[in-house]
């Protein structure tokens, strides 16, 4: 799991097509692995129907957040969200969100002729 630090640290390195992230992205995903960690946490504690919904929005959209943002390096941003995907799945198989985009990043993987991370 990223914590705030590596975040942080990351956001200061220029992202793949050489521009930096703006301040906008970088706040939008500690945010939401803020939120994540807050509501894995919760699940942990009290698994009732919902904490168990606001820990898997939280990780799909730390998810979707990760794959698409400029912070994270393209080496890691995938690989990431393809982890917290299916962080979520496990919860709820039946999420569409979560399924669709890991279906999705395992197919460019296999494309591209490399290794699914694990």
């Amino acid at each position: 799991m990223l914590v705030l630090s590596v975040v942080a640290a990351t956001a200061m390195a220029q992202n793949y097509a050489g521009a930096k992230p703006s301040p906008s992205e970088i706040k939008q995903l500690k945010t939401c692995e803020k939120d994540y960690v807050a509501t894995k946490a919760a699940y942990a504690k009290k698994k009732d129907p919902t904490t168990k919904k606001r820990y898997v929005v939280a990780t799909v959209r730390y998810g979707t957040a990760a794959m698409t943002s400029s912070v994270l390096d393209r080496k890691l941003k995938y690989k990431k969200a393809l982890g917290l995907y299916r962080e979520a799945l496990k919860i709820d198989p039946n999420n569409e969100e979560a399924k669709n985009n890991s279906q999705m990043i395992v197919s460019i993987y296999k494309s591209m002729g490399r290794p699914v991370p694990q």
